[in-house]
């Protein structure tokens, strides 16, 4: 493969206290170096060697959470359908796209970018050409590849063995290297705007709908892309069935708790969360209570997040914060957090699934330089005193160091009052 392309990195700039930090004149279309493409591609080679794949395909869909495959290998931003690329021993890599995009931008990491007619067809033919092809792994099979382009792949390579390698670029990218991670505090310094102008114009009586116009704009401004802003509340008499939705034409009231999900994709195409807790009056003591409860399960979950550590037991002291405060999990805790806004390693996994999903190279510890978002969802225990009581849900996004666990959002944990 060639690595001698040479250009310019423009990366983020850092106010001085660990937080990336773009403003609205910052220059569009930030890409992550040369080098790193190399180091990526250099730990995906050394892990196809390791499991006895002759090539890897990666599999990415214009839905979020289904692109970060194929950015991860080819620093691609996927903006419609799907597409691949093939990376190997011994070839160039190749990325594989609709001929609808032929006229978008491509990968500056990767030379040679196709628009067949038929994208299954182009994928046979980009790994015919290839040295050897008689095991391939194909990172997205199971969880993204479309049925048909797969039948098609092994009815015209017969005499190829192919194998789910999900778990393969979960292994390799789940540890962030210094770029990543410049990328990830650019992600959540957008982030922490957005909720600043929350906190500044959120009043009763104003539309979700109007709330949220004012947050993606902030977002745009300052470079974030792919919003997923969410709302949950819950409303007197429902108990703990929360509503977690898109905001819309619903007034904000002030007999309810407010609980605003900022998920956002920064300029390096790096995602994060953040979710705080608001009310527009004074709280009740059952609203205080959960609130305080959320709030001691993800200091619990940052403090047990360090090397080392197994995902069980960081899953085991978020749920005894919550088994002694009468409330338990609506749904799992927390995951890796990266080009994917949901990463293996997963925290909490047994909460909503039967089975283990991510593959057996999956990580299944905590190790420095992970990121991760936690978000515990506590509904009242249907045998407390707070049966009917009020749901609480709040979000960060962490980065493991060696000596400690950082959120990467300035924002405290309080409940915000706002009148």
């Amino acid at each position: 493969m060639k690595h001698d392309k040479k250009r310019t990195n423009t990366m983020t700039r850092d106010n001085g206290a660990g937080h990336g930090q773009r403003g609205a004149h910052a220059a569009p279309g930030n890409r992550l170096s040369l080098a790193e493409r190399d180091r990526r591609w250099t730990a995906l080679l050394t892990e196809m060697q390791r499991r006895g794949f002759d090539a890897l395909v990666f599999v990415g869909a214009d839905s979020r959470g289904q692109k970060g495959a194929l950015r991860y290998v080819a620093d691609y931003d996927l903006s419609g359908r799907y597409g691949y690329a093939v990376l190997a021993p011994g070839a160039e890599p190749v990325c594989i796209l609709p001929r609808s995009m032929a006229g978008m931008p491509r990968s500056t990491w990767v030379e040679d970018s196709r628009f067949p007619l038929n994208t299954a067809s182009g994928l046979c033919e980009a790994l015919k050409q290839l040295p050897s092809r008689e095991r391939v792994g194909i990172v997205g099979r199971d969880a993204i590849m479309a049925i048909g382009e797969y039948e098609h792949l092994c009815a015209e390579l017969p005499d190829t063995e192919f194998a789910d390698a999900s778990d393969l670029l979960d292994r390799v990218r789940a540890q962030k290297s210094e770029e990543e991670i410049r990328g990830l505090k650019e992600s959540a310094w957008i982030a922490d705007q957005c909720h600043q102008r929350l906190l500044e114009i959120a009043r009763p009586g104003m539309t979700e709908r109007a709330l949220n116009t004012a947050l993606v704009t902030v977002m745009a401004e300052h470079g974030g892309e792919d919003p997923i802003f969410l709302i949950m509340d819950e409303r007197p008499g429902d108990g703990h069935s929360a509503r977690y939705r898109v905001p819309r034409d619903e007034i904000v009231g002030t007999a309810r708790l407010l609980m605003f999900s900022i998920e956002l994709v920064g300029p390096t195409g790096y995602w994060v969360e953040l979710s705080r807790m608001v009310a527009f009056a004074q709280p009740s003591d059952a609203q205080w209570r959960v609130h305080q409860n959320v709030a001691s399960a993800l200091e619990a979950g940052r403090a047990a997040m360090r090397p080392g550590a197994s995902l069980a037991s960081v899953q085991e002291a978020i749920i005894n914060v919550t088994s002694k405060s009468n409330t338990q999990p609506g749904h799992w805790c927390g995951h890796s957090i990266g080009h994917d806004v949901i990463e293996a390693a997963w925290i909490g996994l047994g909460v909503v699934e039967t089975a283990e999903p991510a593959g057996a190279d999956a990580p299944t510890h905590v190790a420095a330089d992970m990121a991760f978002a936690l978000h515990p969802h506590l509904v009242p225990d249907v045998d407390g005193p707070d049966a009917n009581g009020p749901v609480g849900y709040m979000s960060n996004t962490y980065l493991v160091g060696d000596d400690r666990t950082e959120a990467l959002s300035r924002h405290p944990l309080d409940l915000a009052i706002l009148g």
